[in-house]
This record gives C-alpha cells, sequence and structure tokens, in this order.
C-alpha cells in the first residue's frame, strides 16, 4: 500500500466529501485514509514550479508517513488546464509547451520516486485524444481514459476505463464500472440530503463489461436502452447465482431457478447512474428498470410469475434452455 496526495486546482471543494463518501462505502471501520490535498499549486510553467511540487509533495508524505507508515506512491494533478499556467492563447495546443508541462511532472516524478498523474479532459475530437497539444499523450508512459456514451439529456452509459497507452506494455483494455448515488449522514443548511458519486467496479466479463455481437439481450437499437437491458442481464444472472430459489412455475409447471424480483430491482437501481433530486433519480432508475423489464419479457428472454405475494424471475431465453439440456 501508498499513500495519494492530490493537486486539487479544480473541485477542490467537492474533495472532502467525495473521499468521506468513498471511505464510508468501501473501507469498512476505517476512520482515515492515507490520502492528503492541496487546494491551491503552483504554475507549471512558471519558474521554480519542480522545486515547489516537491517540497509540497515532502512535506505531505512526511505527514502521511508518521500517521499511517506509508510511502508516498500517487501524485494526482487536476487538471493540467488549471495547473500549468499557459501565458498566451494558443500555448495550449503548441507541441513545445506541452512537452514542457510533462517535463515538469516527470522530474518531479523521478524526485519523488512516485507515479505523478496529470488529469485532463478530452478535446472535441475524441479520437485525437486530450484536449491541445499531443505531445502530453506522446511523452506519458501510461494514458489511461474514462469513457461512456453521453446522451443529449447529459446522462451518461456504457461507463468504463480504457488503457489508451501503455508504454512497454498491453493497452486496449477496459474496466466497466457503474456510478452510484450515495448520501453524506448530514443534512445541508435546508435539510435537504448531501450528495456525491461512488465508482463501482463491474466483475470481468459481465454482461455490461463485454457482450457478444449476437447477444440478444444487445438487441435495442439505442444505447441507453441496450446499456439498461444489458445490467438487467448482469443483475439477473449475478442474483440467481448468489440468491436464486429452485421452485415450479404456476401452476404446473417445472422447477426452474428463480430470484425475487425485488433483489433484482434493488440491484438494479444500485448500478443506474442517475443525477439530480432524490425523487428525480428515483424516477430515472424506476423508468430504466420498467422499460428493461418490459423489453426482456416482449422478447421472452425473463418469465415472470407469482409466489405467494411476491413476483418471481427466471431466465426463459437460450441461456436457461441450454441449462435445462445440461442438468
Amino acid at each position: 500500500m501508498w499513500c495519494v496526495l492530490l493537486i486539487a486546482a479544480e473541485g477542490a471543494d467537492e474533495v472532502r466529501l467525495r473521499l468521506d463518501a468513498v471511505v464510508r462505502e468501501k473501507c469498512g471501520s476505517m476512520s482515515r485514509a492515507p490520502f492528503c490535498w492541496y487546494e491551491t499549486a503552483p504554475l507549471l510553467l512558471q519558474k521554480g514550479a519542480v522545486e515547489k511540487l516537491i517540497a509540497m509533495a515532502r512535506h505531505a508524505e512526511a505527514s502521511l508517513d508518521k500517521e499511517f507508515g506509508l510511502p508516498l506512491g500517487l501524485i494526482g494533478i487536476d487538471t493540467i488546464a488549471a495547473c500549468a499556467g499557459y501565458s498566451r492563447a494558443g500555448d495550449e495546443y503548441d507541441n513545445a509547451v506541452g512537452q514542457a508541462v510533462m517535463n515538469v511532472l516527470k522530474a518531479v516524478a523521478q524526485e519523488m520516486r512516485c507515479f505523478v498523474l496529470g488529469i485532463d479532459h478530452f478535446g472535441k475530437n475524441l479520437e485525437a485524444g486530450t484536449r491541445g497539444a499531443s505531445s502530453k499523450e506522446s511523452s506519458g508512459d501510461v494514458v489511461l481514459a474514462c469513457l461512456g456514451d453521453k446522451q443529449l439529456s447529459g446522462s451518461v452509459t456504457n461507463t468504463r476505463l480504457a488503457v489508451r497507452k501503455h508504454r512497454g506494455g498491453k493497452q486496449g483494455q477496459e474496466y466497466a464500472f457503474t456510478l452510484r448515488l450515495v448520501e453524506a449522514p448530514e443534512k445541508d443548511e435546508d435539510g435537504d440530503p448531501i450528495t456525491t458519486m461512488v465508482i463501482d467496479w463491474l466483475p470481468p466479463g459481465s454482461a455490461e463489461a463485454v457482450t457478444s455481437p449476437d447477444d440478444p439481450w444487445a438487441k435495442p437499437k439505442r444505447q441507453d436502452q441496450r446499456t439498461a437491458a444489458l445490467r438487467l442481464k448482469w443483475v439477473l444472472m449475478t442474483i440467481l447465482a448468489e440468491q436464486g430459489v429452485d421452485l415450479p412455475i404456476a401452476p404446473d409447471g417445472p422447477v426452474v431457478r428463480m430470484v425475487d424480483q425485488k433483489l433484482v430491482r434493488t440491484a438494479f437501481y444500485a448500478r443506474t447512474p442517475a443525477e439530480g433530486t432524490s425523487k428525480q433519480t428515483r424516477q430515472a432508475r424506476y423508468t430504466q428498470y420498467k422499460s428493461a423489464l418490459r423489453w426482456a419479457e416482449q422478447e421472452r428472454l425473463i418469465g415472470i410469475t407469482e409466489v405467494g405475494e411476491n413476483a418471481y424471475f427466471w431466465l426463459a431465453g437460450p441461456k436457461a434452455e441450454d441449462e435445462e439440456e445440461e442438468s
């Protein structure tokens, strides 16, 4: 393990909220994490920037080492554009200037013996990579990209982390994730919930991460509908494996593996990113869930039956038939 230092030139007022949420949601009983940040930073292109950054990093490392006994392993610069300090219009697109920025990060990384991660935004042309000078990606050892399919409404689906470049290593891998809305324990001054998002990584090979071209769950033409359908499939397969029960299809049908719809709905909501007020996020998740459910039933990919007062689902498509033949 190692410690993390963040230079938060953008969104500094959100860092504590997000860090608290990660610790609360992901770290069990841990009260503090080996993570610190500065809300101000030296401009990377100004004289003495390397020395100032190294001094800041050494101070942070000493404090973290004293508390956690761990070395500094990662320094994040958020963002390159906010920290660069371009002096003239057009400098951001100058490859010589971009290389000068990267030279600063390289010098700090070598002196501190840790990884320095410069965070940047994509330009308007996604195929060209990060905005501004191409020399930034060219001189980097590793380039990671957060990708997704953005709708006109602003919602983003099919979110994943991709390895765009890995000097001397394999590249092109994608790791799917979803964003989950969480609430802070305290309310704001008006008594409304304070919310932020945490990342849930999806298991390798999950339905949302990898799909076959002939997968019947990937048939919807619209990306948002296809993503919702694949999410429903992944949730169903996961819960069937972990919490499924063997029940007969009413009234006198065969016994199949089923799952309570309440479990499916809860898991689907938890893995569906949504923004807005609590009422708006609930409505958005409900709409996606019901749409995916209606489509899957219409395509005869799932079956639904009543058991007592609860509805139960089972996979009714080719996969379920294959499993019955194998058993």
